[in-house]
């Protein structure tokens, strides 16, 4: 009995948090299948026509290489993809319908070009290149969908939308196939797991970079309901060297600026003349001229 080459442990322990990764979206399928009402799930449906794609180009790429770590797991991630795309399918209904039927039939035909190109018409010289490089593009696409989710999260400083099971989970499973690839070596499968480890790894660090921020602002939000700061008392100082304070105060320097009392009308804001208040002044220059 041959002993398993050290290099393949690798492969065989990146399986596990790879199929991990493809668990994740079972419980949710779950809950949609048992759901009785219409399901209106975009993204998720998106995730799913996304996923079958890349499972069944690295599927393919396997096969020619007859890598048996490769075809098992991608085959596990495509069953599941299956599993979705038919469950939300089923679920949805009028025109968010219509558009999942042109986003699969449109994914379906691009995927079976692509695999009679590659077993077909492409000599099995070229097989494993165009294979290698297509199944590369796929990844790279996927490993660059989650970072509009990681620059919203910093860009806002709220990492709630970041799932840390799911990037932990592609970190893990990148770090190993990463290893994996360039051991063995297969560089189609360690380059383009290095570049999803490093783009995953900007996830990681938004993610406990900004993981109390939003604490803190729920917390004063909390500390005043209606998100308003309260209006700040007025605070008097007395004023210094023992001095008169200003006419409009209450006997003290007011730090905030004080709003004159409203005018009457016909009054004007003359000074007092010859010991007469303006009130007096005007109405008697009403009734008689002023004395010169």
């Amino acid at each position: 009995m041959s002993s398993v080459p050290p290099v393949e442990v690798f492969g065989y322990i990146g399986i596990i948090p790879t199929l991990l990764m493809f668990g994740l979206p079972l419980m949710a399928i779950r809950d949609a299948w048992r759901s009785p009402l219409p399901l209106q799930p975009p993204q998720v449906i998106d995730g799913m026509i996304g996923m079958f794609a890349n499972c069944v180009v690295w599927l393919t790429y396997g096969s020619i290489v007859f890598n048996p770590i490769v075809i098992v797991c991608n085959l596990a991630g495509l069953i599941v993809s299956l599993i979705g795309i038919t469950v939300y399918y089923t679920k949805t209904a009028g025109d968010q319908r219509r558009r999942q039927q042109l986003a699969i039939g449109l994914v379906g035909a691009l995927v079976g070009v692509i695999v009679f190109i590659e077993t077909v018409l492409v000599s099995y010289t070229y097989q494993v290149v165009v294979s290698g490089l297509i199944a590369c593009a796929g990844s790279f696409v996927l490993f660059l969908t989650p970072l509009t989710v990681t620059y919203h999260a910093w860009r806002d400083k709220d990492v709630r939308a970041l799932s840390l099971p799911s990037i932990l989970g592609m970190l893990s499973s990148a770090g190993w196939w990463t290893i994996y690839g360039l051991a063995k070596p297969d560089y189609y499968i360690g380059i383009i797991n290095l570049c999803g480890l490093l783009l995953t790894a900007l996830s990681v660090i938004t993610f406990f970079k900004y993981r109390h921020f939003k604490k803190r602002s729920e917390a004063e939000e909390d500390s005043s309901p209606t998100g308003i700061a309260p209006p700040t008392a007025l605070t008097s100082v007395a004023p210094p060297g023992g001095a008169s304070p200003p006419l409009g105060t209450t006997g003290s320097f007011s730090r905030h600026a004080q709003v004159p009392p409203p005018r009457s009308p016909g009054l004007t804001t003359a000074p007092v003349a010859n010991g007469v208040p303006p009130v007096l002044a005007t109405a008697a220059s009403d009734d008689e001229p002023s004395a010169l």
